[in-house]
């Protein structure tokens, strides 16, 4: 039983490793995902400087991992792809494609939601 759980742990920990490469791959490898990173940085400092409520914290920490964890995805994809084959292939187009739209489709959530959280913070501070 003892020897069960510290090889169950083990591999829990070794899972993590794998995670944790995974994270350092897609920021030294993607340069979306490092601007997309420093985006969301960015978002989050603003909302500190704004004060930003609860729920509006909600919103902006959700769509910047949506953003961060569809870019992680698309670039798994593409690397999946590609170790298949790197010629033209319309299946593989297909998922590509797809992948990238989903990155888009969560970018541009993201800064709706932005426009609804930081909207109201800002026009304040817009000249009348």
């Amino acid at each position: 039983m003892v020897q069960k759980i510290k090889e169950d742990l083990h591999k829990h920990v070794k899972s993590h490793s794998h995670a944790w490469n995974g994270v350092y791959l897609i920021i030294a490898s993607q340069l979306n995902f490092r601007i997309e990173l420093v985006v969301s940085i960015l978002v989050v400092a603003a909302g500190v400087f704004f004060k930003l409520s609860l729920v509006e914290w909600y919103g902006i920490i959700f769509s910047a991992t949506l953003v961060l964890l569809a870019e992680s995805l698309n670039s798994a994809i593409e690397k999946a792809c590609d170790a298949i084959t790197t010629k033209h292939h319309g299946a593989i187009k297909y998922a590509k494609d797809v992948a990238a739209g989903a990155v888009l489709i969560s970018a541009a959530a993201a800064i709706v939601v932005g426009f609804f959280v930081f909207g109201p913070h800002i026009i304040p501070y817009l000249p009348k």
